[in-house]
């Protein structure tokens, strides 16, 4: 099936319609079971604010402060990454201390969240547990840890290099004291005044100032490097704390089962559209239509034990009129055309071809016409059950040497006037070789004579003795089966018989569903005019033949 047509959509529905009920009741029971199985679950978060400070900017260009407002989006973002290290989660759980009953480094990993404030340097961090006291203190606990870790966090500033710095601040600080202890001892000497003790503290004092100069530009370039430190140093601290949960943000009962049922429904839905799309059996008559191009000439409804052969009142209404339609719809498929015999076939076993032979032939001679029912089926012989006739002499032994003129004493008498049956006998070695004679073709001529026609019920086109039989009579009732009989199968049922060259008068569909109109005959098979029928399009017969277009007619 290549497309789904609206009719098609409703007879899927109506046909699996228990699966769109089973299918959302099941879903309901199963989110039953996960709403009273399933453990509510309690976040709790906190917010934190990096403050990241910047020198003064009032004298920098514009690509200066954009490139200041891209480092600290970037910074944020690294240390969003750097909150479930391991190393914080792990203090963070020794300081939780009994409330981290249960939890490891791993579920932290796992159930603690850390975003990014779009636009922002906010950082969220979110953990959901099943106890809200200690989710609050996991978040509350994590965002200490980090934050006493971020204070730890100095610019790329060599440590040798500081203390480099801060030895010849001290180096130079002792020489200065030693050079004023040298100075002092020199004025307090008995020599003081003398000319090379004078030279001398020229000496000294002139280096003393030396050192000075160089103590003071060593200690300017050490309060640079701090206030530089200082600049680009990270402060993280809490703008909103985490704070114990009162409500769950999950295990919403109504929710979860509302989600279950929509599942069922939605899992039956795709099940029953599989099982429609992947369906290729023939439903109703415009799918035959479509399939094969002709006609249905009956909607035959399920009949309910049909080896019973009753009066067809019996049936009940609706039977009786599927059969009564079938018979006057023949009429007019057939109209203009010498009709003396045709075959009742099928495209696979079981498509009713039996019942639908059987039961026209009641209702054509419950009309009048003299009919003979030939159980034409060597493999599978049923017809006698139906008309409740022993099946020990039949067809096969008029077609194996008893003599044509011994013809009336194998026709079986039924409690319908004007119908006869013959039975199909024992079963032969050889079916298909048996029919595809002169002798049958023989037996075919002899019951045409002795009636007004010989309806033969054959078994399927899976086997070659519909197709046999079929260049011997006139033409042929091709019967599908509702939901049973295949597309591909129809169409190669139509294809074999279309190549005997005999004319294929129209189809039949059995196991038909119930409708109040199947009695009505096909629109496109109602005349638009009174038929008036030609009687000497009949063809001659001796005595009382009539012919089935001339009784259909009446």
């Amino acid at each position: 099936m290549t497309e789904l047509t609206l009719a098609q959509i409703v007879y899927i529905v109506r046909r699996w319609w228990w699966l769109l009920i089973v299918g959302p009741a099941i879903g309901a029971i199963i989110g039953v079971g996960l709403a009273s199985r399933a453990v509510p679950a309690y976040q709790a978060d906190a917010k934190l604010l990096l403050d990241r400070p910047t020198s003064d900017t009032s004298q920098d260009s514009s690509a200066s402060a954009y490139n200041n407002i891209l480092a600290a989006e970037r910074l944020t973002q690294t240390f969003g990454q750097l909150v479930e290290t391991r190393v914080v989660l792990d203090e963070a759980l020794a300081r939780i201390g009994d409330e981290a009953d249960g939890l490891t480094v791993e579920t932290l990993q796992e159930d603690l969240t850390v975003t990014i404030v779009p636009d922002t340097q906010i950082i969220q961090i979110e953990f959901t547990g099943t106890d809200p006291d200690q989710a609050a203190a996991v978040v509350n606990a994590v965002s200490e840890v980090f934050i006493e870790q971020a204070a730890e966090v100095r610019p790329d500033v060599s440590n040798d290099n500081t203390d480099a710095l801060q030895q010849s601040i001290d180096d130079i600080v002792e020489d200065m004291a030693m050079i004023q202890d040298d100075i002092a001892a020199l004025e307090a000497s008995a020599d003081a005044n003398t000319v090379d003790v004078q030279a001398q503290l020229r000496d000294l004092r002139t280096l003393l100032g030396e050192n000075q100069s160089r103590h003071a530009e060593l200690v300017e370039i050490q309060q640079r490097m701090t206030i530089s430190a200082a600049e680009t140093g990270v402060l993280v601290k809490v703008v909103d704390p985490a704070v114990a949960p009162d409500v769950p943000v999950s295990s919403n009962p109504a929710f979860t089962i509302f989600l279950g049922i929509l599942g069922g429904l939605v899992i039956a839905g795709g099940i029953v559209f599989v099982l429609g799309y992947l369906d290729n059996t023939v439903k109703d008559p415009g799918m035959i239509q479509r399939v094969t191009g002709r006609s249905t000439l009956g909607l035959i409804p399920v009949i309910d034990h049909p080896e019973r052969f009753e009066a067809l009142t019996d049936l009940g209404a609706q039977p009786a009129e599927a059969f009564r339609t079938l018979r006057t719809n023949l009429q007019f498929a057939t109209h203009g055309t010498v009709v003396r015999s045709l075959i009742v076939t099928g495209a696979q076993h079981g498509d009713g071809t039996t019942t639908t032979a059987a039961y026209l032939a009641m209702v054509l001679a419950q009309g009048g016409q003299r009919v003979v029912l030939v159980d034409a089926d060597l493999r599978e012989p049923s017809l006698h059950r139906i008309v409740g006739l022993p099946n020990r002499s039949g067809l096969t032994d008029l077609l194996l040497g008893d003599s044509m003129e011994h013809v009336d004493g194998y026709l079986r008498r039924t409690d319908i006037a004007d119908l006869t049956v013959l039975t199909s006998g024992p079963l032969p070695p050889n079916p298909a070789d048996l029919l595809n004679s002169k002798r049958m073709e023989d037996l075919v001529r002899h019951l045409e004579l002795r009636a007004d026609i010989v309806i033969f019920d054959c078994p399927s086109l899976q086997y070659a003795d519909a197709l046999i039989l079929t260049g011997m009579v006139s033409g042929s009732l091709l019967v599908v089966a509702a939901s049973q009989t295949r597309s591909n199968d129809l169409a190669g049922a139509v294809a074999a018989l279309e190549q005997s060259g005999k004319p294929i008068f129209g189809t039949v569909l059995t196991r038909a569903r119930q409708q109040r109109e199947t009695h009505k005959s096909p629109a496109h098979l109602v005349p638009q005019q009174e038929v008036s029928v030609d009687p000497s399009k009949v063809g001659p017969a001796p005595g009382k033949r009539r012919g089935i277009v001339s009784f259909l007619s009446r």
